[in-house]
């Protein structure tokens, strides 16, 4: 896909996103219509899963590229500008970060290790950012009580490691996860929708595990 958008500007990109945001939405409401099928024989059923399956797992995958596409440009962005002023002022003016479609973290300790890995793939190993750069997208994707306790680090490597020491608990992780499952509302009779309700919930979970 890199290869197939690499003459594609920015506002382009950004339209891709949005349509693959909207056939997001599309199968989250294919998914509540399958939910609803009593009548559909199980065959059925397991085709339509698996379909509905590859495709989230498709959009998911493209989501994550054409963001960091859309990255790749603003940065190169950022780049030429202090370039440009470097060699017309003769110093490094200080240049305005261009808008990069980040991941956020309010603090739940499940979301923490898909956080890390969205924003490491984004930040974290762009080598063209500076470390004052990553300190300031880092600190912009943090909202809650995180916020209040980033704003005690005044480095990128120093705030990233906390956050690292305090949300990346794996056996408190797996308790949270554990502990969803066993909470889902108890099904009272045989209802398809419920059922189905249940495996997303377990799948998702046990998936987080």
């Amino acid at each position: 896909m890199d290869n197939a958008f690499e003459h594609v500007d920015i506002t382009e990109l950004e339209v891709k996103l949005k349509e693959i945001d909207q056939l997001q939405r599309k199968i989250e409401e294919l998914k509540e219509l399958l939910f609803g099928l009593e009548t559909a024989k199980p065959t059925e059923e397991a085709e339509f899963e698996e379909d509905l399956y590859k495709c989230e797992t498709r959009l998911d995958d493209l989501e994550v590229r054409v963001k960091k596409l859309i990255n790749s440009i603003n940065v190169s962005l950022s780049v030429t500008a202090v370039e440009k002023n470097k060699y017309e002022n003769g110093t490094f003016a200080q240049t305005k970060i261009p808008p990069i479609i980040l991941p956020t973290f309010s603090g739940k300790y499940e979301q923490f290790s898909n956080f890390k890995s969205q924003f490491d793939d984004l930040i974290t190993t762009n080598e063209q950012l500076t470390q004052s750069q990553k300190l300031y997208y880092l600190n912009s994707c943090l909202s809650n009580e995180v916020k209040e306790f980033a704003s005690t680090f005044d480095t990128f490597s120093s705030l990233y490691e906390a956050l690292e020491s305090r949300y990346d608990n794996k056996r408190l992780i797996v308790d949270i996860h554990v502990q969803q499952i066993l909470n889902f509302n108890k099904i009272e009779r045989e209802n398809p929708k419920e059922i189905r309700e249940m495996i997303d919930c377990i799948k998702k979970k046990t998936y987080g595990l």
